[in-house]
Parts: C-alpha cells; sequence; structure tokens
C-alpha cells in the first residue's frame, strides 16, 4: 500500500491520489487472498507528527512507528499460519 503523498504540487503528486491507488491495489490483494497491513490509514492520524513537511518520506520518529505496526503484522500472521 502507498503511504500518503507530499502536499507540493512541485513533485508531480496529487494530494488524494494515495487513496485512489491504495483502493486499486487493496481490491486485487482481496482477489489474491494477500493479508494487507494498510499502513496508510494506520499512520493517517499521526501523519503531520510523522511525515515530513512536503515529502512522501516519514521522520525516523514515524519510521519507527510503521516500523512497530510491520512487526506486529507480521507477528500476528506467523501465529495465526505457523509453520509445522
Amino acid at each position: 500500500m502507498r503511504h500518503a503523498i507530499g502536499k507540493s504540487a512541485n513533485d508531480g503528486r496529487i494530494a488524494g491520489d494515495e487513496v485512489k491507488a491504495n483502493a486499486l491495489a487493496a481490491s486485487v490483494m482481496r482477489e489474491h487472498g494477500v493479508q494487507v497491513n494498510d499502513l496508510h490509514a494506520y499512520v493517517l492520524p499521526q501523519l503531520g507528527r510523522y511525515q515530513r513537511p512536503k515529502n512522501v518520506h516519514f521522520t525516523e520518529e514515524g519510521s519507527a512507528f510503521l516500523a512497530k505496526q510491520v512487526a506486529e503484522a507480521i507477528l500476528n500472521a506467523l501465529e495465526d499460519n505457523p509453520q509445522q
């Protein structure tokens, strides 16, 4: 899933396009039975705190925030589907 995009028109991105891209990606993933960890939805309520201004990238604190969610999702997937 794509992360939230920067707000600058200079980078060729349009605010809100990430929502369309994420919806399309989610549809494809559902169709193929792929589990999704929606980091965009996870970070969105705190985007101003964690994303660099006018940039698609996150601060070090933001990357750590996202990494914790990724690790939790991986651990949950492993617990739900243990390899025998």
